[in-house]
């Protein structure tokens, strides 16, 4: 696959709009985030993506193309996406963070003091043109401890959309495509968010989880595609107009 990772001079932004129906609710959820069991509500979930981040990564060939950014195995980056789900009329946003705290070494005994933490953020979106797939994802994830010997607590915190998107209809293997695509009933995802407290007077937490049925996506682009997708996509309409040229050839015969 070829990388791409100049900055055009102007950028496009791609809103990924997915619909469907909550498949399953495993959750553990005394808050009730959208509410009792979810089992099928609908759902809406909202990727937003900006095609020429500086800070991310791009990559595309004639058989797929992808937008990385963010995570522990991309250093230096930070995610081209964002993501949001609503179930209920209640909508979740993926957190966005990137942070390392470490605790302060004293010189003399070399003991630390102070908090731990990490934070990473981490989104892509990954177009198979063989296998008519797009795959689209957000996640975060947040890990705190503090502050032994004096004192011993920690909490965890992570959330994430994960969708798996098949379609007959994708005829491009460029994520930019856009327009409005039945999803093949293959099509699935989940959503989750947890939070997970410990100290030494006990643990407590809570958390989400609930598999997704995706059944249609709707793609659309507001700015001007970087000079890359415009090449893919002249490229498709050139293959379109060649196949129909061939199928009047072939009726005329």
């Amino acid at each position: 696959m070829i990388s791409a990772c100049a900055s055009p001079a102007s950028a496009a932004t791609y809103t990924y709009v997915i619909t469907g129906a909550v498949d399953a609710d495993n959750s553990f959820d005394l808050q009730n985030l959208f509410g009792p069991d979810l089992t099928g509500a609908s759902f809406t979930a909202t990727f937003v993506l900006d095609d020429s981040l500086p800070t991310a990564s791009y990559q595309y060939d004639v058989s797929g193309s992808r937008a990385d950014g963010g995570g522990a195995f991309l250093a230096g980056t930070t995610p081209p996406m964002t993501g949001v789900i609503a179930i209920n009329g209640h909508s979740f946003t993926i957190p966005q963070g990137d942070l390392t705290q470490v605790p302060v070494i004293d010189p003399i005994s070399g003991d630390g003091s102070g908090p731990t933490e990490t934070e990473q953020d981490e989104a892509n979106a990954i177009k198979d043109g063989a296998s008519k797939n797009l795959q689209l994802d957000a996640t975060f994830s947040d890990d705190y401890s503090c502050c032994a010997p004096v004192t011993s607590e920690g909490s965890k915190v992570g959330s994430g959309i994960s969708l798996s998107l098949d379609s007959l209809g994708f005829t491009s293997p460029d994520f930019r495509e856009v327009g409005t695509f039945a999803l093949s009933p293959s099509s699935n995802g989940f959503f989750y968010d947890f939070y997970d407290y410990i100290s030494r007077e006990g643990e407590n937490g809570n958390s989400s989880d609930i598999a997704l049925l995706p059944q249609s996506l709707t793609v659309s682009v507001s700015g001007v595609p970087e000079p890359a997708a415009w090449t893919m996509m002249v490229a498709g309409f050139a293959a379109a107009g060649i196949a129909a040229r061939r199928r009047r050839g072939a009726l005329r015969a």
